[in-house]
């Protein structure tokens, strides 16, 4: 789930694979998958990219966060 700054959740799901501070997998919504782009893995910091198509335009969201046991809490800035 993903809490943003007004208060509105998102429901999804992140299917993530780490090969050493390679980071590769998807983000699921509404049964639509989309692959990450430029994922990292720096200690317990994880950076990630998801490119989508709204509306006929490209619409980046950039992901940053802290791994914490099996929680990620961090901030999306999409453009």
């Amino acid at each position: 789930m993903l809490l943003l700054g007004d208060g509105n959740r998102i429901e999804g799901t992140l299917k993530l694979k780490q090969d050493g501070d390679k980071l590769t997998g998807a983000t699921v919504r509404n049964e639509s998958e989309t692959q990450i782009q430029d994922g990292k893995i720096a200690g317990d910091e994880i950076t990630f990219k998801v490119i989508r198509d709204r509306d006929g335009r490209k619409v980046t969201a950039k992901y940053k966060g802290k791994i914490t046991n099996d929680t990620i809490k961090g901030k999306v800035k999409s453009n």
